[in-house]
């Protein structure tokens, strides 16, 4: 099945090959064994439709794959053989994280800072919030009691 997948991509058969990965959503990431490339690295090298792109990436294609041969993302590719295609260049970015998840890995991997902290979500989005990095919140004259609060409720200490 993994081969067919490859062969379509490799062909730009992208009817086919969509058709079969919603079947097979776990073969969207199959790349092949020389190169490298999955099924978004071509659809990159094609110059696919966004449409098509959109599919793959719902599906769960990675973005942030690398090609074995040149160490290429779908999104360098596209840019080396598209260079006009800016619909591609955007959809194929890497998104990054969300402050909510960038505070949940830096809480995380920090546990000597922040040794209160057990994976709560919720405390990771109130620290957003204390911040004033979410649209609900505002920085304000109530910033340093948040702040404060926010502290507390991360390391167990008083923010002194």
């Amino acid at each position: 099945m993994k081969t067919k997948v490859l062969e379509l991509a490799y062909k730009g058969e992208w009817v086919s090959l969509l058709a079969l990965l919603r079947r097979e959503p776990v073969l969207v990431n199959s790349a092949s064994e020389h190169k490298g490339y999955s099924p978004l690295h071509q659809a990159a090298w094609h110059g696919a439709t966004s449409a098509v792109i959109g599919e793959l990436l719902s599906l769960g294609a990675n973005p942030t794959l690398r090609t074995i041969n040149k160490g290429q993302t779908a999104r360098d590719i596209a840019k080396e053989k598209h260079e006009g295609r800016a619909d591609l260049h955007f959809l194929l970015a890497d998104k990054g994280r969300t402050a909510g998840q960038l505070m949940r890995k830096v809480t995380a991997d920090n546990k000597g800072y922040f040794y209160s902290y057990d994976g709560n979500q919720i405390l990771s989005d109130r620290l957003i919030e204390a911040f004033g990095a979410d649209v609900c919140c505002r920085i304000d004259a109530d910033f340093e009691s948040r702040l404060a609060a926010a502290f507390k409720a991360a390391t167990g200490d008083d923010i002194d």
